[in-house]
């Protein structure tokens, strides 16, 4: 997992939205309740999560790398995000919006070391996705 910052708002917006319409599609494409789901249908979710990730890479290029988290880091993330309910709503589409977005996790994150380099991250005053 990596977080990039991005300076333009609308774009990081664009990609807030491409990544909740991922995870919807890998939702359904995965889902062990729904068991008649025609090829046809699962080419397309393919598809979707497919230009999904090519548009995150286009745009969150080395040059907007701020840093690489490693599995422990990764996991602690996850672990932050599951222990408070209203972190998750944030952080869990993969987009944190400078501005009030940035300021509410960076108040629920405070003095946490399990996630330094998103605290940081956050102190860069721009918008972050974390994919």
């Amino acid at each position: 997992m990596k977080i990039y910052l991005l300076e333009n708002e609308e774009i990081a917006k664009q990609l807030c939205q491409l990544l909740k319409l991922n995870a919807e599609c890998a939702k359904l494409h995965w889902s062990c309740s729904i068991k008649d789901i025609s090829n046809e249908v699962i080419n397309s979710l393919t598809n979707i999560e497919t230009f999904v990730e090519n548009k995150v890479f286009e745009v969150c290029t080395s040059e907007n790398l701020f840093s690489e988290l490693t599995k422990q880091e990764e996991e602690d993330l996850m672990c932050t995000i599951k222990e408070k309910p209203e972190l998750r709503k944030i952080v869990g589409t993969g987009v944190i919006l400078h501005g009030k977005q940035a300021e509410e996790v960076n108040g629920m994150l405070k003095n946490n070391k399990r996630v330094d380099k998103l605290i940081k991250a956050i102190d860069s005053k721009k918008n972050i996705v974390i994919f």
